[in-house]
This record gives C-alpha cells, structure tokens and sequence, in this order.
C-alpha cells in the first residue's frame, strides 16, 4: 500500500507494495512504467494521509487486526476515536511544515559508473520533483574532483566511494569536516582485472612484483583487494585499480562469457556496521593511528537513524538494527568486537 492511501479502508494493506510504494503489487507498478504516478489530490490530503497511515500502523501492526476493528465500528468512527486520544491536525501541519524542503534547487555530482543509477534514474523517474526539488545531477571527472567540489560547497550533496566521508569526517588527508551518509547506492560489483599477458597466473601467490592501481585510497576496492591479497599471504603495498564495473552478462578476458545476476546489487540503508568494518581497514593499512570509537564515528556519519524514520514514514519496514554479523571472504565480522578482529589478521601494518 502507498504512504498516501486511506489508512481507514479495511481492505487495503498497510504495507508497501511495490519499489515506488505506490502500488499494490509489483506487477501493477509494472504496468505504470510508462507512466507517471497519479497525483494526490491535494498536498493537505497528502500530509493528512501519511499522519493517518502512521498512526494506524503504530496502533494495529498487523494488517487483520485492524481490518477487524475497521469492519466493526467503521471508519468515521474509528477516525473519531483516534482523533480523541491523537492530535491528527496539529501532527498533520507540523508534518506538512516539515515536508517543505528547506533547498529546492540541488547539485548532485556523480562519476558516471553503475552504482550512481539511483542518482542519475531519480531525476527522469520523478522521483526529485515528487518531493519538491529540482536537481541538477553533474557528471564529475574523477572521486578526488567530487571529495573537492563537496567540501567547497560546490555540490549540495554528491555520490562517493562508501569511505569517503568517513576519511573526510575523521580529517584524513585534509582538515576534518563533518560528512553524513544518508544512503547506501549499491553492494558488490568489484573485480580484481589482470593484463592478458597475466591471465595464466590465476594463483593469487603468483602475482608477487605485479603492478596495479586503485580508483582511490579511500574505496572499498582499495580494502577488499588488500584484503584478498593478504588471505593469500601476499603483503598489499602496490595499489590496484578496476576502470569497468562487472554486472550481468560479460566476457571474463579469458574467452568465456560469466553470468552473474546478482554481480551489483543495490541495498540503499546505510550500515553502520559496514561503517565499522571499513574503519577496521582503515586502521590495519596504517590509514588511521591510535585509538578508534568506531561506533560513535559509524553512527556520526552513516545516518541511519533518519533512514529508518524516513522508511517508517513511508511505510516501508526498516531492519531492527544498524549492526549486522557478515562474513568477508569467508571469515565472519561482529562489528560488537572490532578490535579482536583486527588483532586477527597476520598481514597488516604496524599498529
């Protein structure tokens, strides 16, 4: 069900629906990609509708409950009654003060690569104008030109490797200015590319004196690389660098063809244990001396706190927590305990 339909119908369904929340089914939504959405009748409705929807959801979690009390006593009763004990109007207008944004024409900078889709796809899909804002989205020559033109208040926000703005955030490499990440654009999708003079050497031990090149010092391709290159007992000092994103159907250089559906994957909730993790490496590559408080960096920059109250609102259902256990290339990650874990690592630099 969309944020915006009737809360008091007993035969519609609170939960989200589709990707847009705008529909009741992903196959409905399917049928209106041609189209844009219809608009609401009014933004006062609008607002009146998410308050209302809020309010029903905190009081009957589940869907058959409150279709059982909306069946038994109606719904200008139950709107009523919840108007006794819940001030809708005055939350109504604070919400509709709210949802005004306070900056309506916006820079986005973006390099033009796969995980900026969401970027680039929101401002053609309606996505900017359906919240009030006009966007201009800037395709930028380079992360080092994007980290720039962001801290210059050249762009109003931008598109950057996940540890970009914690780098920026603790001062590394420059003054340290306040960054925050509101969300994610995309999981996987890195690659390790070798010459085609090299493509026998599929032995990571035998690429000892190879040379590579990274997109950044601070990217989740420099740390996974390193990464792979020490849990093979190689010690990670040359950089090394990716220039295409592998996704889908593509030729592996080797003369076969690999297909991977899942090879880039969008997951747009900003982790804070994924925070940890790269802080972690951060620390273990000599990137960050002394002592780390990593939760409070993680959720200083890594905003989801506000990610899960915006999802709320529109009716999605965010994760329980920030923090999540997962396992990178095969040894497993409690961000409660990030200082055993990088005690774990045999190759890393001196502390």
């Amino acid at each position: 069900m969309s944020t915006f339909d009737n809360p008091f119908d007993p035969d519609r369904n609170l939960r989200a629906g589709c990707a847009c929340g705008q529909h009741q089914s992903a196959a409905e939504h399917e049928q209106a990609t041609a189209m844009r959405c219809a608009q609401i009748e009014s933004e006062e409705k609008r607002y009146e509708g998410v308050v209302a929807s809020a309010v029903m959801r905190a009081m009957f979690p589940q869907d058959v409950a409150r279709r059982a009390f909306l069946k038994s006593v109606g719904a200008s009763t139950a709107l009523a009654a919840l108007s006794q004990f819940f001030p809708l109007q005055t939350a109504t207008e604070v919400f509709a003060q709210a949802g005004t944004p306070e900056k309506k024409d916006l820079k986005v900078g973006f390099i033009p690569i796969t995980c900026a889709t969401p970027i680039i796809m929101a401002a053609p899909m309606g996505f900017y104008a359906k919240h009030g804002l006009n966007v201009e989205v800037v395709k930028t020559a380079g992360w080092a030109v994007i980290r720039d033109k962001t801290i210059n208040k050249e762009y109003d926000a931008a598109h950057m490797l996940a540890p970009m703005p914690i780098a920026i955030s603790l001062g590394l490499g420059a003054n340290a200015i306040p960054f925050a990440v509101p969300a994610i654009e995309n999981i996987n999708g890195q690659g390790i590319v070798l010459a085609t003079k090299h493509k026998d050497k599929r032995d990571p031990k035998d690429w000892k004196g190879l040379k590579f090149a990274i997109p950044f010092d601070y990217s989740m391709h420099n740390y996974l690389l390193r990464y792979y290159l020490a849990e093979h007992g190689l010690d990670p000092d040359t950089d090394v660098q990716l220039e295409q994103v592998l996704t889908g159907t593509y030729a592996d250089g080797l003369g076969g063809v690999k297909t991977d559906a899942k090879r880039v994957d969008f997951d747009p909730f900003p982790w804070q244990s994924f925070a940890v993790w790269m802080l972690t490496q951060m620390k273990r590559w000599g990137q960050i001396k002394g002592d780390v408080d990593y939760k409070a960096v993680a959720e200083q920059v890594y905003l989801a706190t506000d990610t899960k109250k915006l999802m709320t609102e529109m009716g999605l259902s965010p994760p329980a927590t920030a923090y999540k256990s997962f396992a990178v290339m095969g040894k497993t990650f409690d961000p409660a305990k990030p200082e055993d874990y990088l005690a774990s690592f045999k190759i890393r630099k001196a502390l």
